[in-house]
């Protein structure tokens, strides 16, 4: 638990340095932000993070969280998602689909849902040191 909430007062930091639409009241961007470029995948990923944290008898997986969700992913991030999951020394975990927005659990027809390693490897590229 102790590195969870460092991860989140680290992102915390590094989202608020670059002046991004995050707050960590536990996490806060307005559903119409979702379709700007400039709100990162970080933070949406953040919000289907916490959304399965609180909520763990239904987690969702990162295609299916509704357009009013602050976590929705429009087609755009959903590639970024899954260009950058391509690359991470996880990709060996997924199956890749024929569709450039889909990935799934190896093995399975079921998307992953979000988490803490995840997240870390979409900040890794879109925040580099």
């Amino acid at each position: 638990m102790g590195c969870f909430l460092l991860g989140i007062i680290t992102i915390s930091i590094v989202l608020m340095s670059n002046n991004s639409s995050y707050n960590s009241g536990l996490i806060s961007v307005s559903t119409g932000d979702t379709y700007n470029p400039g709100v990162s995948l970080t933070s949406l990923l953040l919000h289907q993070l916490d959304h399965n944290n609180t909520t763990p008898g239904r987690p969702v997986n990162y295609q299916n969280f509704p357009s009013n969700h602050p976590g929705h992913l429009n087609t755009e991030k959903k590639m970024k998602l899954v260009s950058i999951m391509r690359l991470t020394d996880r990709s060996g975990q997924y199956r890749f689909g024929s569709s450039v927005t889909n990935f799934y659990i190896k093995g399975t027809n079921d998307f992953p849902t979000v988490d803490d390693t995840m997240i870390g490897n979409v900040m890794s590229v879109e925040f580099p040191r």
